[in-house]
């Protein structure tokens, strides 16, 4: 499945996404102690190549189930559409490129 990157410059033929902290950490001050906590959140690819990256694990979470959902809902179309028409293939794009929201 084709995705293109948060940040546009990328256009990736994905298998694997991953969910993944932040490698930067802020300290914050929790109960009077200092704790290192992710900046954020991102997906990344099988490649380790970031394509996303949002403020939250929940937001990230939305995001890979759009992503999933996408990718059911095309898988779907081809195949309801291979079964009743053959031109199906001709008229479409042999892969649909779902894009990465901003936040």
């Amino acid at each position: 499945m084709w995705i293109r990157s948060q940040d546009k410059k990328t256009l990736e033929n994905v298998r694997l996404l991953r969910v993944e902290k932040n490698i930067l950490y802020e300290l914050v001050n929790v109960d009077d102690r200092e704790k290192r906590e992710p900046t954020g959140w991102r997906i990344t690819t099988e490649y380790g190549n970031v394509i996303g990256e949002y403020k939250t694990e929940e937001r990230t979470m939305e995001v890979l189930d759009e992503i999933h959902e996408y990718k059911e809902s095309i898988e779907t179309e081809r195949l309801y559409a291979s079964w009743t028409d053959a031109s199906y293939y001709e008229s479409h794009p042999a892969y649909s490129v779902y894009r990465m929201p901003e936040e």
